[in-house]
């Protein structure tokens, strides 16, 4: 089975809990998301679609996935280059990209195909990693700040709307705490002893920090700090 469409893996997305390997992440971008969500009949593609663990917030729309050959249930392969050359201009009214461009090794390729894809006035939904661990899938290239992302939307002919980080500050700095314990390994004892005991305390420290840093899970790039960290980003940027 597609480890991307097993029931956990849509579980831990669409209905996070402490404990979790990226619960408060994944908590930050659903709900950053759900605003985004719509009734309308919209034609849209979930372009590096994966296990579409967020196809719930379009229910009437025509809804269509595209992914590497590999993966389960897909209605187009996307090509090595990112191209959808069997898709017309114009097809669609929204491209959904959830945690796809930090893989995709032609950025400008992917973002003027799904430019190419979308309607006069469509819209490009598209969530990827601020500051992440590597996470091959198969390939991990890239990390982005919030204006480095922008500069390359608007590079592929992209109006920007709406961006927001995601899991800022304290919060993210509870969130990569958690990654280093969970997938640090040791060989000295004594070492081994205190992961082991750092693991045990990783649920109620997260949901502790989820009650505590609510304000630091969604912030606006409106925001100006010297120093800002952030695990990842959503835009929302329109074809003009």
């Amino acid at each position: 089975m597609d480890v991307l469409s097993t029931d956990d893996y849509l579980r831990q997305r669409l209905e996070p809990r402490a404990g979790d390997p990226v619960f408060l992440h994944l908590l930050d971008l659903r709900d950053a998301l759900h605003p985004f969500s719509s009734n309308k009949a919209l034609t849209i593609l979930d372009y590096g679609c994966g296990g579409s663990p967020y196809r719930g917030l379009f229910p009437n729309a025509i809804y269509h996935r595209a992914d590497h050959p590999s993966t389960s249930g897909i209605d187009f392969p996307i090509t090595d280059d990112s191209l959808l050359s069997n898709l017309s201009d114009g097809s669609y009214d929204l491209v959904l990209s959830t945690q796809v461009l930090e893989h995709v090794p032609q950025v400008q390729v992917y973002l003027t195909e799904a430019h190419r894809l979308l309607k006069p006035g469509g819209h490009l939904l598209l969530t990827t990693h601020g500051t992440y661990q590597d996470h091959a899938c198969p390939h991990d290239y890239w990390r982005w700040t919030a204006e480095g992302l922008q500069a390359e939307l608007v590079r592929a002919g992209f109006t920007i709307n709406h961006t927001v980080r995601l899991t800022c500050g304290l919060r993210a700095g509870v969130f990569l705490f958690g990654q280093l314990v969970r997938w640090t390994s040791a060989k000295h004892l004594g070492l081994k002893i205190i992961l082991k005991l750092l693991r045990s305390i990783l649920r109620p420290l997260e949901a502790i920090a989820n009650r505590l840093t609510k304000n630091e899970a969604i912030e606006t790039t409106e925001l100006k700090n010297s120093i800002r960290l952030s695990i990842g980003l959503l835009v929302q940027a329109t074809k003009s």
